[in-house]
Parts: structure tokens; sequence; C-alpha cells
């Protein structure tokens, strides 16, 4: 009985504060008396309930915290070494002009030395007559070793023999690049390679941050250069991956 007489007591303080049976004060009794001195901290019951309850989520949030450490996956050691590494590449990306027209004035550069031939090269970019379906073969400058000969049908152009040191489209890559492939002029011969793993300018690109990144890990063991590869291997970088175009032993030089 006096337990149900505190709890209704006190809901109706808190509810309506009123007197009780209308003759005592406000504060009278003991549930006036709660509802009074409450507002001291750490006084009264309903206070002491609150302060008990709040300590109580407290313990509870903090165990299932540690609980939730205890089985959720530890972080990588090499979390910061790999985001410095991706910023750098984004970076590099960032800097460097990889639009298609840029790309494509830079492959009829290295397609050839001389600016005669280049200034022809950009006059038929788009002349159907230099396709795959109209190309006929290779032959060897007869004075010229430093140029070869692409002929295409009674057509005819002159590259560049140099060999290239960053799949620059000349040398072997262009051979390979006009016998194997499809296309229809020389345009969309060169859009092939654009921001692949044949695309020199993306290459050059992300230079700096391999270069970086071969810097940062000269200090870790060969396994963890193995797990840091392997965390990295697979972003996307253009229209390929990272591994397509960087050399996993070049990391280690």
């Amino acid at each position: 009985m006096a337990l149900d007489g505190v709890g209704a007591q006190q809901h109706v303080q808190l509810e309506q504060p009123q007197n009780i049976g209308g003759n005592a004060p406000v504060g009278d009794g003991l549930g006036g008396h709660q509802a009074h001195v409450g507002e001291a901290r750490g006084r009264g019951i309903g206070r002491m309930i609150t302060d008990t309850l709040q300590s109580m989520g407290k313990a509870i949030s903090n165990f299932f915290a540690k609980i939730g450490e205890m089985f959720s996956p530890r972080q990588s050691p090499f979390t910061q070494m790999v985001n410095e590494f991706r910023g750098n590449i984004r970076a590099g990306l960032g800097f460097a002009d990889l639009s298609i027209s840029s790309f494509t004035e830079t492959c009829v550069q290295c397609m050839s030395d001389d600016a005669g031939v280049q200034q022809s090269l950009r006059d038929n970019l788009d002349n159907p007559d230099f396709s795959s379906k109209s190309f006929t073969g290779i032959e060897e400058h007869p004075t010229d070793s430093s140029k070869f000969i692409a002929k295409f049908g009674e057509k005819q152009l002159e590259f560049s023999d140099r060999e290239s040191s960053m799949f620059e489209l000349r040398s072997t890559s262009l051979k390979e690049k006009l016998s194997s492939s499809t296309y229809k002029d020389l345009r969309e011969m060169i859009a092939q390679n654009h921001m692949t793993k044949t695309d020199s300018l993306l290459r050059y690109a992300i230079s700096p941050g391999i270069g970086m990144l071969r810097s940062s890990v000269q200090g870790l063991s060969e396994r963890d250069r193995d797990a840091l590869w392997r965390t990295i291997s697979n972003d996307v970088v253009g229209n390929t991956t990272l591994d397509q175009l960087v050399d996993r032993s070049s990391i280690n030089d």
C-alpha cells in the first residue's frame, strides 16, 4: 500500500503539481518531498533512479563497444600508405591532360619524328584509305633504319622504328597495332589505346605516384610488400587496372 502510494503520488507531482486532497501544500508527504528536493543533483528517489539508469546505459554501451572491437576486423597497417598512394595517383591524373585530343596528338608525334610526316598523319587521320581493311603489310625502310614503311595497297606511310620506353605508339607497338587490330582509319586505331594499359600518357601520369610508393616500401619486408600490392593492384585507373599498368617487380627496385 505504501509503495502504491509513492508511485501514484510521484506521478501526479511530475505531471501536474498540485495539493493532494486539497489541503497539503506541494512538497508535503513523501511524493511531494521527492518532487521538491529532486531538483538537487544526486538527491531524491527519481533522480537516483535516473542516474542509475544512465550509468547502466553507459556501462552497457561500453560493454558492447568492446565486444564490437574484439570481433571487428583490424585495420591494415598499410592504411595510411595506401591512402597516400591513391591520393598521389589521383593528383597525377588530375594534373595531366588525358583527353582524347591530347592523346591523339601525342601519338602522332610518336609515330614519326619527321615534322612533315606528322602533318601528313594529321591530315589523314580520318582517311579510310588507311584502315585495317586496306592494310597490306610492313616493309623495312630502304635507306633509313630508324624508320619502317606501312603499306596500304598502293599507298604507304613512313613511321618511326625507334623502340618505345612507355608504350609510345611507334616501332614494335605501332607495328602490332597496324597489323593486328581492326580500325576504319588512323584516328580510330589511335583511340583504341586511349586510357588503356597501352596509353603512354596515362603511364606517365601515374609515374610520380609509383616512384613515391617505391621509396615508401623500402623498409618493408617482402611479405608486407606482397600484402600492400594485393591491396592496390586491382585499383581502377582509366579503363584499366593498376596491375596492367605497373610491373609488380618495379615496386621493389
